[in-house]
C-alpha cells in the first residue's frame, strides 16, 4: 500500500529484534499478566489470593531484572528515595482551578474504561475535559464533527490554549458532512488551536478526498505519560450524545512499550504523519474550492455509518413531505401526556368533582388538552378565557382541528362582539369582564369553563369571571401555579390537580427539547443599582444594562455557541424598551448580527411578521430582543437560542423565559441558553429553578440537605448540559449558602 490514502494497521512490535531483546519483551508480558492478575485479586478482597499474586508478580520481577543484571539491593535503595519524595509538595500547577475541573455528572476514575454512549455520554466528557485540565498537548482526529458536541468543549478548549497547551484538531471533507461555516467557526473561536482538514497534497481542493474515518482523542499530560480515547464516535452530538457508540479509555497499558513503541506513540506517530503530509490549513483557498463542491447533506442522515457510494453524490433520497388536500384535516389524537390527564379528569368528573387544575409545562399541549377532553366530556356550551388575543386565536383553531369543524367558536375582544347565548365562546377576560358583557350569559349557560393561563387567576378581572359563572366543569391550565405575590391561586379550583408534569420532567421524558445552558458572567455591579423592594430601578438598570462592552459579549457567544441546524434565530428577554432597542441596534449595527426590538408598543401584526422572518432560513434576522411580551402564549419551535439579559428576580418568569425554545421541531436537537449572571439579588433562581425548585421554600424543604452535604444543588434531566463561568458559578454557590444561613 503506499503512503497516501488507507494503509495497514502499523504492527505494535517490529518485524525482527534481537533474541535478547525477544526475551526482555516476553518478560515485560509476563510482569503485566500478573499486574493484572493482582489487580483482579484486589478487586475481589481476598487476600489470601492477594499475597499469591503478590508473589507471582515479585517472582516476575526479579527473572526481569536477572535478566538484566540488575541486583535487588539497587531496587530497595531507589524504592527509599521515592518514598522520601511523596512527601514532597508537587510544584507542577494545572491549568485549570480545581473548581474547574469537575463541573457535572459522575467522577469517572483514572481507571481504563469501556463507554458506552448514549448512557456513558456525560462520563464521556467528563473524561475529555478532566485529560484537558491535566494535559499540555492534545490531538483530536474525527472524521466529522459538529456543534452539539462542540458547544459543551468550546470553554474548556479555550481555557486550556490560553494557558499554552497546544490544541490540534483534524477534520474531513467526506460525504459533506462539515459544514464551510463549521471549519471556520471552530478555527476562529478557539484561540491559538490548529484545525486541519484531510486532504492529500497532491489533490487539487475542487477533488474529493479518499474516505477518511477515525476517531480519536490522544492527551499528552504533564508527567510526559500518554491518554488515549479512542472508539466509534466522531465529534459530533450523535457520536457523543445519542448514537450507540463503543469507545475505550486508558491512561496506563496504551504507554507500556510492547516492542519497539508504546501504543500511544503508534497512535500519535500516525496522527502526525496524516497531521504534516496529508492534511491542509483552512485557507481562503481551500474554502472557496469546499464551498463549490459542498451540498447540504441529506436529512435524517446520521454519522454513526459510512453510506455507500461515491462520497461526493447524495446517497440517501429525502424524505417524502406529506401534504393533505385543504378540505382533509389529519386526525387529532393525544399525546401520551394528555392520555393520561385525560383519564384523571374523567375520573374526577365521575366522583362529581366540578373544578380541576392541569399543571403542565409550555409546549406539552394543555390546549390540545382541555380541546380532547370537552369533546369526551359530552357537555355542550363552552367559555375559554385567557388574557390575550393571539392565546385565544390558537385556542380556537386548536378546538376546530380537534373538533373537525372549521366554524367552531366566536371571538369575544379587541372590537369583535358575539350573539347573546352563543355556544362556544373564546374571550378575552378584560372584554368579558364587564358586566355589560358578562349580562349577555346566564351564569348557568356554559357547561365547559377554561381558564388558560391560569396563575393570573387571583386579578379582578378573573376573579370577577370565575364567580359570575356556574359551570357543570371548570378546568384551569398552567404552566407555573407559583405567583410573586404569594396569594395561593390553586384554592379558585379546591386545590384538585388533575395531572402535573413540570418544564424539567418535560424535557426528561422527551417531551420538550433538551438544552444546553451556558452561564456568562456578568461584570454590571449591581449593588450600585437602586432596589425598590421587589425590583431594580428601572430606568437606573436600564442604564447599567445598554452598554456597549455588554453587548458586544452578547454577540461573542452569539457567535461561540452554534444551533444544531440553520441559521441562529434567538429571542432576548431585555428589561426595558430602550434596552430592547439599544441591544436590537447594537447588535446590527456594531457586530453585523441582524437584530429588532419588539414591544407591548408593536401591534400583533408585526410581531408575527417578525417571527416569520426569524424562523425563514433565508431571512437575515437572528435576534428578536423583547420585553413583557412572549413569556408566554406564544409558540416559536424552530428557536434556537434564548438569551436571558437582565436579571430574572421569579421562579415562574424564569421557567416562562426557558420554556419559550423548548419546542421540539424538525432537526432541532437541542436549545442553547445563555443566562447574564451577575451580583444581582435573587440570583438564586436560576440554579434552582433547573434543579426542578420553584420556590426558595421548596428547596429548603427538599434540597437543602442535599447542598449541605456535597454542594451540589443543580441536577438536569436527560440530554441537558450546564456549563456555568468560574465566577458565575461562585455567585450562585453563594446566593444558596446565603439562603442556608
Amino acid at each position: 500500500m503506499t503512503e497516501k490514502g488507507n494503509k495497514s494497521i502499523k504492527p505494535i512490535q517490529a518485524q525482527s529484534e534481537p533474541l535478547g531483546s525477544l526475551r526482555h519483551s516476553l518478560t515485560g508480558f509476563g510482569i503485566l499478566e500478573n499486574a493484572y492478575r493482582l489487580n483482579d485479586a484486589w478487586r475481589k478482597d481476598s487476600l489470601e489470593l492477594i499475597l499469591k499474586r503478590s508473589a507471582e508478580t515479585v517472582s516476575s520481577i526479579t527473572a526481569g531484572l536477572r535478566n538484566l543484571g540488575v541486583d535487588q539491593e539497587r531496587v530497595f535503595a531507589l524504592l527509599e528515595k521515592i518514598r522520601v519524595s511523596w512527601n514532597e509538595p508537587n510544584e507542577k500547577q494545572s491549568l485549570l482551578t480545581p473548581d474547574e475541573i469537575h463541573r457535572n455528572g459522575p467522577a469517572w476514575s483514572d481507571a481504563s474504561a469501556v463507554i458506552f454512549t448514549p448512557e456513558d455520554a456525560p462520563g464521556m466528557l467528563e473524561i475529555i475535559r478532566r485529560e484537558i485540565s491535566q494535559s499540555k498537548r492534545v490531538w483530536v482526529a474525527s472524521a466529522f464533527y459538529s456543534p452539539g458536541v462542540i458547544n459543551l468543549l468550546l470553554s474548556g478548549f479555550i481555557r486550556f490554549t490560553q494557558n499554552g497547551g497546544d490544541l490540534r484538531v483534524l477534520t474531513s471533507t467526506m460525504g459533506n458532512f462539515n459544514r464551510p461555516d463549521y471549519l471556520v467557526h471552530l478555527r476562529d473561536t478557539v484561540p491559538s488551536i490548529k484545525v486541519k482538514v484531510y486532504h492529500p497534497h497532491d489533490l487539487p481542493f475542487d477533488k474529493t478526498p479518499p474516505p477518511f474515518h477515525p476517531k480519536a482523542w490522544l492527551f499528552q499530560r504533564r508527567d510526559g505519560k500518554g491518554a488515549l480515547l479512542i472508539g466509534s464516535s466522531n465529534f459530533t452530538e450523535a457520536g457523543f450524545l445519542k448514537n450507540l457508540e463503543w469507545n475505550y479509555f486508558s491512561a496506563h497499558e496504551v504507554n507500556i512499550p510492547f516492542g519497539d513503541t508504546s501504543p500511544f506513540e503508534t497512535a500519535l506517530s500516525e496522527f502526525t504523519r496524516y497531521w504534516d503530509r496529508e492534511s491542509v490549513e483552512i485557507s481562503e483557498e481551500f474554502l472557496s474550492a469546499y464551498r463549490e463542491r459542498w451540498h447540504e447533506p441529506d436529512a435524517g442522515r446520521a454519522d454513526s455509518f459510512d453510506p455507500p457510494g461515491n462520497w461526493s453524490k447524495p446517497s440517501i433520497a429525502p424524505r417524502p413531505i406529506v401534504q393533505f388536500p385543504v378540505s382533509v384535516r389529519p386526525e387529532a389524537v393525544p399525546n401520551p401526556a394528555q392520555k393520561e390527564a385525560l383519564f384523571n379528569l374523567s375520573r374526577m368528573r365521575g366522583q362529581g368533582i366540578r373544578k380541576a387544575a392541569v399543571i403542565a409545562a409550555t409546549g406539552v399541549g394543555k390546549t390540545h388538552l382541555a380541546a380532547f377532553d370537552y369533546k369526551e366530556s359530552g357537555l355542550e356550551n363552552v367559555l375559554f378565557i385567557a388574557h390575550r388575543e393571539n392565546i385565544l386565536l390558537k385556542g380556537r383553531e386548536t378546538f376546530r382541528s380537534v373538533l373537525n369543524d372549521d366554524l367552531f367558536g366566536e371571538f369575544l375582544g379587541a372590537g369583535q362582539e358575539v350573539r347573546n347565548g352563543s355556544g362556544a365562546v373564546f374571550a378575552m377576560i378584560q372584554t368579558l369582564s364587564r358586566q355589560e358583557n358578562l349580562d349577555r350569559f346566564s351564569p348557568e349557560h356554559f357547561d365547559y369553563l377554561v381558564v388558560d393561563e391560569f396563575h393570573r387567576g387571583m386579578a379582578p378581572t378573573y376573579l370577577k369571571a370565575i364567580a359570575y359563572f356556574k359551570p357543570r366543569f371548570m378546568l384551569c391550565l398552567t404552566a407555573t401555579p407559583e405567583r410573586m405575590d404569594g396569594r395561593d391561586v390553586l384554592r379558585l379550583c379546591d386545590y384538585n390537580v388533575a395531572y402535573e408534569v413540570r418544564l424539567l420532567d418535560a424535557v426528561d421524558k422527551g417531551w420538550l427539547c433538551p438544552f444546553q445552558y451556558f452561564a456568562v458572567y456578568d461584570e454590571t455591579d449591581y449593588r450600585q443599582i437602586a432596589w425598590r423592594g421587589t425590583h431594580y430601578d428601572d430606568e437606573q438598570l436600564t442604564k447599567a444594562l445598554s452598554n456597549d462592552t455588554r453587548t458586544a459579549i452578547v454577540a461573542a457567544n452569539l457567535r461561540k455557541y452554534l444551533p444544531s441546524n440553520g441559521k441562529t434565530k434567538a429571542l432576548a428577554f431585555c428589561s426595558s424598551v430602550y434596552h430592547a432597542h439599544y441591544t436590537a441596534e447594537r447588535l446590527t449595527l456594531d457586530h453585523g448580527i441582524d437584530a429588532l426590538a419588539l414591544s407591548g408598543n408593536n401591534s400583533g401584526d408585526e410581531r408575527s411578521a417578525a417571527l416569520d422572518r426569524l424562523t425563514d432560513e433565508n431571512d437575515r434576522l437572528q435576534v428578536i430582543c423583547t420585553v413583557n411580551i412572549f413569556n408566554e402564549g406564544v409558540d416559536i419551535p424552530n428557536l434556537s437560542h434564548v438569551l436571558l439579559l437582565r436579571p430574572t428576580q421569579s421562579f415562574t418568569v424564569f421557567l416562562q423565559q426557558l420554556g419559550r425554545g423548548l419546542r421540539n421541531a424538525p432537526s432541532k436537537e437541542y436549545l442553547v441558553v445563555i443566562d447574564f449572571v451577575g451580583n444581582f439579588k435573587k440570583a438564586h433562581v436560576a440554579p434552582l429553578a433547573l434543579s426542578g425548585y420553584t420556590s426558595v421554600q421548596e428547596f429548603m424543604t427538599d434540597g437543602a440537605v442535599s447542598f449541605k452535604t456535597n454542594g451540589s444543588f443543580v441536577t438536569l434531566p436527560r440530554g441537558c448540559y450546564l456549563d456555568p463561568d468560574l465566577e458565575a458559578k461562585r455567585i450562585w454557590d453563594r446566593e444558596i449558602r446565603t439562603i442556608l444561613t
